[in-house]
């Protein structure tokens, strides 16, 4: 099993790959995969790590999983209302 690290290490790599892929329409699509990983977060009544990890396993290895992960990152990372 991964280490904290080692995961907090996997989740930067796919926010920054995110970002060198999608450039300019990356805050869009952090926006639209966010409101994913809140949704799932809120029907399973978990934390939004969890729901994240749920998504990106069940999209597989695809760029889909790389997207969600990235959203999560922007989602733990961003401030509390």
């Amino acid at each position: 099993m991964a280490n904290a690290m080692q995961i907090a290490t996997r989740l930067y790599e796919c926010r920054d790959a995110a970002r060198n892929i999608l450039g300019g329409r990356y805050a869009e699509k952090m926006r639209e995969y966010g409101e994913a990983v809140r949704s799932v977060a809120d029907e399973k009544h978990c934390g939004e790590l969890e729901a994240g990890k749920m998504l990106a396993e069940a999209a597989g290895d695809g760029m889909t999983a790389i997207l969600v992960l990235a959203a999560t990152v922007e989602i733990i990372e961003s401030p509390a209302p």
